[in-house]
């Protein structure tokens, strides 16, 4: 079980269903790093640590701290990823509704939308 943030639409988008972000370590962005985050959910995020990937190139491209610095910028945006799903989606003016257990995404959403009392 993990912990699960439910994020509901703003106010004039309420056609879309609940997201949820769960809290755990992001094996893709791990290895793919920035690239990983150009999905819907992280583009912002993804093209700033992009800029910052390639102005820390540009700085130490040629020296031994390159491979030891691009690791770590990897790690911290595999560990952090749920937060900056959380900061995109508050951005885009989506609410976070509550913390909830589950097994998946899927099964928090299926419990949230299935709570919903249809008209």
């Amino acid at each position: 079980m993990r912990t699960v943030t439910l994020h509901t639409p703003p106010a004039g988008r309420r056609e879309h269903l609940p997201v949820a972000v769960a809290d755990r370590f992001s094996w893709w962005t791990l290895v793919f790093g920035w690239l990983a985050l150009l999905r819907p959910t992280a583009w912002i995020a993804g093209l700033l640590a992009g800029a910052l990937t390639l102005v820390l190139h540009h700085w130490l491209g040629h020296s031994r701290w390159w491979w030891p610095v691009l690791a770590a910028l990897h790690l911290s945006l595999a560990s952090f990823l749920p937060e900056i799903r959380r900061w995109q989606l508050a951005l885009s003016g989506w609410r976070c509704t509550g913390r909830t257990l589950a097994s998946s995404e899927t099964a928090a959403l299926d419990r949230v939308v299935g709570s919903l009392a249809l008209p």
